[in-house]
């Protein structure tokens, strides 16, 4: 049994290459996002299998893995019970609901083999954590209300496990034969890990990679910072006003968000399928 789960965790993570340019030699590409025989027998996984899967993960990639499959396959949403969390990392989030006066609370699960495992956002513990993580934010009666998932700490990316760096040619070269939201949600996720989407990085990153046009478009001084939603299933960005709301095993509601300052510089990003409220911002 133990086997069977390791097993599947690496054909989560395993890097299967493929792309209209696989025949070139010395190419990155990204692995493939076709369901392998065995990842199609395991759906749908259930709360008590993900948490299977999560404490058999070996690696900070490894879980985010199985963040995102979790999300993807409905063991997590908005609305759910902030219980599902609990089983699948092993927190508590349960047992520390807000307050009806507190309306709502943050909780933080790292990614990083032999960091903390979890922390309210607010906390001591939670601010000194680096690398991928999710956050999610609870109401006092234990429904999920967001989630994300991000590297940032204290405002900066950090960067623990990436083990291969991608060039900007090279995600631009992948976008363009990308043909699903997976496929360019992990595209994003390998931009991110290669230092190319970084805070404090140029907006222009993005515009190359993505095709857009975001550095054309600067907030002004007054209006310091911007943030868009750059959809995964869409060819159109979104404003941050623009509603975003998830769907139950939707890999196209995926989306990342961006903000930018008036000099074209990244400020502040996170990848989900469901937008975060306006009070959290």
């Amino acid at each position: 049994m133990k086997l069977y789960w390791l097993s599947l965790i690496s054909l989560l993570i395993i890097s299967v290459f493929c792309s209209c340019a696989a025949g070139q030699k010395g190419e990155k590409q990204l692995p493939s996002s076709r369901p392998t025989e065995r990842e199609k027998e395991s759906q749908p996984l259930s709360v008590a299998e993900f948490s299977k899967l999560y404490r058999s993960s070996t690696s900070e990639s490894e879980r985010r893995a199985v963040s995102l499959l979790a999300i993807d396959k409905g063991a997590i949403y908005q609305g759910g019970s902030i219980s599902s969390i609990d089983e699948i990392f092993g927190t508590n989030f349960n047992r520390k609901l807000p307050t009806k006066k507190e309306l709502k609370r943050a909780g933080v699960i790292h990614f990083v083999i032999g960091d903390t495992v979890e922390g309210l956002e607010n906390s001591p513990v939670a601010r000194a954590y680096g690398g991928w993580h999710l956050v999610v934010e609870y109401n006092y009666q234990g429904k999920i209300l967001t989630y994300y998932l991000t590297n940032l700490n204290k405002g900066m990316s950090t960067i623990v496990d990436t083990k291969e760096h991608f060039s900007i040619a090279e995600l631009e070269r992948l976008y363009k034969s990308s043909s699903t939201a997976e496929e360019r949600r992990r595209l994003c996720l390998q931009a991110i890990d290669s230092s190319i989407i970084v805070t404090t990085g140029p907006i222009a990153s993005i515009d190359r990679i993505f095709a857009t046009h975001f550095a054309s478009s600067l907030p002004s001084k007054r209006q310091v910072e911007r943030t868009v939603l750059l959809p995964f299933g869409s060819e159109s960005p979104m404003s941050s006003n623009s509603k975003a709301t998830s769907s139950v095993g939707d890999v196209d509601k995926w989306f990342l968000a961006v903000q930018y300052d008036y000099n074209g510089d990244i400020q502040n990003y996170y990848l989900s399928n469901v937008q975060k409220m306006k009070s959290a911002n």
